[in-house]
């Protein structure tokens, strides 16, 4: 598979992994800052979320590798993979360059 149809797959995958509220709720909650970690159980109250809630909407958002989880004893935390992060908007970033330069050829592209 040629990059741009690679990197346009992933950006799918991201896309409808964060087009869930309760996923960009959950993001907000562990991204803000408020703790380094926190576990799944943390989440549901913080969102206000059955524990099992939680734990689907994390398992959808580390298929994409936005959260990484980390054990400690018997318990899982997690936190935000800020390196995927950054690559995700890097790509977000060529997505767009490549939409606004792409518009060669195409009939009525500029109406």
């Amino acid at each position: 598979m040629n990059t741009q149809k690679q990197q346009m797959k992933e950006l799918v995958s991201l896309f409808k992994a964060l087009g869930d509220q309760t996923r960009m709720r959950l993001m907000r909650a562990i991204a803000s800052g408020m703790a380094d970690k926190v576990s799944v159980n943390e989440l549901a109250e913080i969102l206000g979320v059955s524990q099992p809630t939680a734990s689907q909407h994390i398992r959808i958002l580390r298929s994409v590798d936005l959260v990484e989880p980390e054990r400690e004893g018997n318990r899982v935390y997690y936190r935000v993979n800020r390196e995927t992060l950054e690559s995700y908007r890097d790509k977000i970033n060529s997505m767009i360059d490549v939409l606004f330069t792409q518009c060669h050829g195409f009939p009525h592209c500029g109406e």
